[in-house]
């Protein structure tokens, strides 16, 4: 079960991606967190890697569910979304499930 508190960081996360994806695209009209527009402009978001980083955050928040070890489940997430950073892409595995 996911807490309140780790649903609000992941809700959070997200936007935030969401927000420099739209930006990525030109489509700064469509943000959520105006107040970071200028800031989002200047980082150059990387179309390919927002994505990356959404599906992370998404499967984060399923492996929460099935599993309550948010430690793990974090720490994990945070370093998938570090590779995606430097370019590499791996499969994700569903939620519960071994990836063999």
């Amino acid at each position: 079960m996911i807490s309140d508190g780790w649903d609000a960081v992941l809700t959070g996360a997200a936007g935030l991606v969401a927000d420099a994806l739209a930006v990525s695209h030109g489509a700064e009209q469509s943000i959520r967190n105006r107040h970071l527009l200028d800031q989002l402009k200047a980082a150059q978001p990387d179309p390919e890697f927002c994505e990356r980083a959404i599906e992370e955050l998404e499967h984060t928040r399923a492996e929460l569910q099935l599993n309550p070890t948010v430690d793990v489940a974090v720490q994990s997430a945070l370093i998938r979304i570090e590779l995606a950073r430097q370019g590499e892409r791996h499969a994700l595995t569903h939620p519960g499930r071994l990836p063999w």
